[in-house]
């Protein structure tokens, strides 16, 4: 009967013979997630009115206002919920008022924290949305970063304006040095209205050294706080008794109501609490702030599904360099299944024997508020979205102690394990340039363990310079070079075939950006390079 039934709906719904590009899927990490963080939107309308006058200012011809919008606040203001539905607002109503709008969510999809990967969606979409003519996009940062500030300077003529919002810069990863602002424009080009979200720190500074339009977000009203608590509440049918010195005013009167992520941490922590008659009692004894609110929320994620089991989950999720897949953590789950922290951090002979979905699907049902949306494929990278989330996490778990340094380089070493099963599965130094995450990621992992020798294994492998090239991060191999230096010493063995090659790498990293195949060949021209194929 099963059969039939899928035979009728595969006749019914035919699959797609066409895969989208990965530009197209990209598109729709970032798509999902402005669904998802606009629909519990609420208040803020003389914000969303600041932006719209940024917009119109921007935009005329007589060029009133040249500097770009900062959006600032502090964590949990409800910043990105602000800019996603301003997004959303702007991207209606886009094709009746002939403009254009590009956006970039940072965490939202696979690689959107890194400036590199960043810079070279902005530069393809722009080609893409005003059909530029462009030779091809450059790896090398510099020349990317270039061509990016050349397109903006493009659009001066065309008929449709160009509104570019990006959400986070914060959450950028340090790799590159985004902070420096050399990639940013100074200014708003003519016909752009630029839009960037940010908290306090290295972004805000730089910023405020140029001319910028800050705008504020500030502590919610009463009023907005009422209605956040009802529509959340109410997605599950629940609600609190609004009588004076009721429910309502008894959560209200915490420290942090005024954030929307406390409201909506505590919101979820109610829903979940079972015992109808004790919930007055319950919101007493609530934490006054977001970063304690985290903590109960962990220690009772401990009590629902095992300490050593969510033990584990958050930690892999945390010591990621911007989210796992959900594959990528189930099967990081089953490998460390049955092991304690005393076993070797190689751990050469765990099995790559994915956790069971059914164990995994508990906690992720409780985790999801929590977590970014993973598109609407499924296959989006899982991640705390609120960074308070995580901090509480590495608190816990990773104290700064000798022992929590040791549990960190241990959950490093796992991910590590992992990452090389996938991109060498038979052991044998052959990277799969199939395998990009895992080529990408994995030098990343050794650096955290400490694991300095097999860093210097990989780095030195012809084999994985050629997959990382061929996967379109040739110039990222630099970094995990000098990544690698910083932590084995000039008297280490490794060392200096470890800088003979990065300095082959480094005199030749446009060459194999273009053309990886020639890694061996290159490689064996030199006469004095020691190659490890």
């Amino acid at each position: 009967m099963v059969e039939d039934i899928w035979e009728q709906l595969l006749e019914e719904f035919p699959p797609s013979q066409t895969r989208p590009d990965e530009l197209t899927v990209d598109r729709s990490y970032h798509d999902f997630f402005i669904e998802n963080h606009s629909r519990g939107f609420v208040g803020r309308q003389d914000l969303l009115q600041k932006l719209n006058d940024h917009l119109e200012t921007s935009l005329r011809a007589d060029r009133s206002q040249d500097a770009p919008a900062v959006i600032v606040g502090e964590p949990g203001g409800g910043k990105t919920s602000l800019v996603a539905t301003f997004v959303k607002q702007v991207r209606e109503r886009a094709a009746s008022q002939n403009l254009k709008i590009l956006y970039h969510f940072v965490g939202a999809a696979p690689g959107s924290t890194n400036l590199r990967r960043i810079l070279n969606r902005l530069c393809q979409e722009l080609v893409r949305m005003y059909s530029l003519e462009v030779e091809e996009i450059p790896q090398e940062l510099n020349e990317l970063q270039a061509l990016f500030l050349q397109l903006l300077e493009k659009i001066k003529t065309h008929a449709s304006p160009l509104v570019l919002v990006i959400d986070a810069l914060n959450q950028m990863d340090d790799t590159d040095n985004p902070s420096s602002l050399s990639w940013f424009p100074e200014k708003q080009p003519v016909n752009v209205c630029l839009i960037v979200s940010t908290l306090s720190g290295s972004f805000l500074t730089r910023l405020q050294s140029r001319s910028i339009n800050k705008v504020m977000v500030g502590p919610l009203t009463v009023s907005e706080k009422k209605e956040i608590v009802r529509k959340t509440l109410w997605e599950y049918r629940k609600k609190l008794d609004e009588r004076p010195g009721g429910q309502m005013d008894q959560l209200l009167a915490k420290k942090e109501s005024s954030k929307p992520l406390y409201l909506f941490v505590a919101c979820e922590e109610l829903r979940v609490f079972g015992v109808f008659e004790q919930l007055s009692e319950r919101i007493a004894s609530l934490p006054d702030t977001v970063p304690k609110l985290f903590e109960e929320v962990i220690a009772r994620l401990e009590v629902d599904h095992g300490n050593v089991f969510v033990s584990d989950a958050l930690s892999l999720l945390v010591c990621s360099r911007g989210g796992l897949q959900e594959t990528e953590i189930v099967g990081m789950l089953g490998m460390m299944d049955h092991r304690s922290i005393s076993e070797s951090t190689n751990a050469n002979n765990n099995q790559m024997t994915a956790l069971p979905h059914a164990i995994w699907s508990r906690l992720y049902r409780s985790l999801r508020s929590f977590l970014r949306p993973p598109g609407d494929n499924g296959e989006g990278v899982l991640d705390f979205f609120h960074r308070q989330l995580a901090k509480a996490i590495k608190v816990r778990y990773f104290p700064k102690t000798q022992t929590g340094g040791k549990q960190q380089h241990f959950i490093h070493s796992q991910m590590a394990n992992y990452f090389t099963k996938k991109a060498d599965p038979n052991e044998v130094g052959l990277y799969n340039p199939q395998a990009k995450r895992a080529i990408s990621e994995l030098p990343y992992h050794l650096r955290q363990a400490e694991l300095g020798d097999q860093l210097a294994r990989v780095l030195t492998s012809l084999s994985f310079i050629e997959a990382k090239s061929s996967i379109g991060l040739a110039f990222e191999l630099l970094f995990d070079y000098l990544e690698a230096e910083a932590l084995l010493t000039e008297e280490s063995a490794a060392y200096p075939q470890l800088h003979e090659m990065h300095e082959f790498v480094r005199a030749r990293a446009h060459i194999l950006s273009r053309t990886p195949q020639l890694t061996f060949s290159l490689a064996f021209n030199m006469p004095v390079l020691c190659v490890d194929t």
